[in-house]
């Protein structure tokens, strides 16, 4: 617990002066780490080089969406050891990872190896792909804005996982069938990456695993979504600071969310609270470490405020954009409900965690609800929401592999 409690030391000292304590040991340069051979952290390396370091085959793609934001994509197409060009001509079956609200697709890396999802899949002859949605430390490029210049920024980021849906998803899978000639392709989504899927009209999926996917928040005890519904006052204060982007990775260098960490530290408190109050007992805490170098990772603050609005309004519902804007959007005063009844015709995995503080069981049984037959397995667990990713035990992903094997795509 050693590494927790300086983790609580080194966050308490950057809310209060934000003269952020710097490691004694300055990290390597990827390039310089691979030519050296040194053995570094995980916690100082891109996704690129952990997997070249763990000698994984790999690639870097590029996707560009339809609204034009350009996404970064990862590959890991074959099994430990093994040569690329060895492990693309394979042919295997494809998995797409998407990684969940504030994350990147490091989040499927960071565990230890022999825990770590996309490593467990790629040695069990899986072709791995490895998401990152707009916005993020990785996807921060679009064809024509510049999420660094103040006049593009609030456009860039005015996006909620709605957007996501739409636009992101659709483009992705497209993407990745045409590279691998493939027809279709299996989806493991964590939180919001599972949502989005959920809610988007496309076709190429054959099966969709979805680990505390995210719908109804009735119950939910993530403190950043009850603590912005239960007073304006933040959301305001962010609004006034002209906030869009939403912890982006190193956050408490950045000039104007350590002014947001110095007025409303609850804000920027419940990052390593959330993890260590609620998954304590779950997830592995000797790679807490190398989650707090990867996370948070960056949204939009809209994409967080879309989900303010399921809480307080306890409805799963489309983005409330004020009575006039509504009218004019929805040609009705409120926004409609998703209606999670028409979901996209594909098979779905519900995995659930019992001690998930975000999507509660509850909440998770109503989304189970609604979607119906499409549901061919609903797996409950005594993990939390982090867990999926940095759990202990990873048992999960067995059963999900064991129903891979019996849902086979092309």
């Amino acid at each position: 617990m050693k590494v927790i409690a300086l983790v609580f030391i080194s966050l308490a000292l950057a809310v209060q002066g934000f003269d952020l304590i710097k490691s004694t040991v300055k990290p390597l340069p990827d390039t310089e780490v691979l030519q050296t051979g040194l053995e570094v952290d995980d916690h100082y390396l891109s996704f690129g080089t952990i997997c070249r370091n763990k000698q994984y085959p790999f690639e870097q793609h590029k996707v560009r969406t339809y609204d034009g934001y350009f996404l970064t994509m990862f590959r890991i197409p074959g099994k430990k050891g093994e040569k690329l060009e060895t492990a693309i001509a394979a042919k295997r079956p494809v998995v797409l990872l998407w990684h969940g609200l504030l994350d990147s697709a490091d989040t499927w890396i960071i565990n230890d190896e022999d825990k770590a999802p996309a490593f467990i899949l790629a040695n069990r002859g899986y072709d791995v792909w490895v998401a990152n949605s707009r916005g993020n430390k990785y996807s921060r490029q679009h064809r024509y804005l510049d999420p660094d210049n103040e006049a593009d920024e609030e456009v860039f980021f005015g996006y909620s996982f709605e957007d996501m849906a739409n636009h992101d998803t659709n483009s992705t899978v497209a993407y990745i069938l045409k590279e691998t000639t493939k027809t279709t392709l299996g989806v493991i989504g964590h939180g919001l990456g599972a949502t989005q899927f959920l809610l988007a009209p496309q076709t190429g999926i054959s099966v969709l695993v979805s680990l505390g996917g995210t719908s109804i928040l009735n119950t939910t005890q993530e403190r950043l979504i009850t603590m912005l519904a239960e007073s304006d006052y933040y959301i305001n204060k962010l609004h006034e600071y002209k906030i869009n982007e939403l912890f982006p990775a190193n956050f408490l260098k950045e000039t104007m969310f350590a002014m947001v960490c110095q007025t409303m530290p609850a804000i920027c408190e419940y990052l390593v609270d959330d993890v260590l109050k609620f998954d304590a007992d779950y997830i592995n805490t000797s790679r807490i470490d190398e989650m707090l170098a990867h996370y948070p990772a960056g949204t939009s603050l809209k994409n967080l405020l879309h989900l303010v609005q399921i809480y307080k309004n306890k409805r799963f519902a489309r983005y409330d954009y004020g009575l006039e804007l509504n009218r004019r959007i929805y040609n009705r005063d409120t926004p409609p409900d998703f209606d999670m009844t028409k979901v996209s015709n594909m098979k779905i995995i519900q995995i659930v965690g019992e001690e998930d503080h975000i999507a509660k069981p509850s909440d998770s049984h109503w989304l189970r609800k609604q979607l119906g037959t499409k549901v061919i397995f609903y797996g409950s667990y005594r993990i939390g929401h982090y867990s999926f990713t940095l759990g202990n035990d990873m048992a999960y992903l067995d059963r999900v592999i064991a129903l891979f094997d019996q849902n086979k795509w092309a």
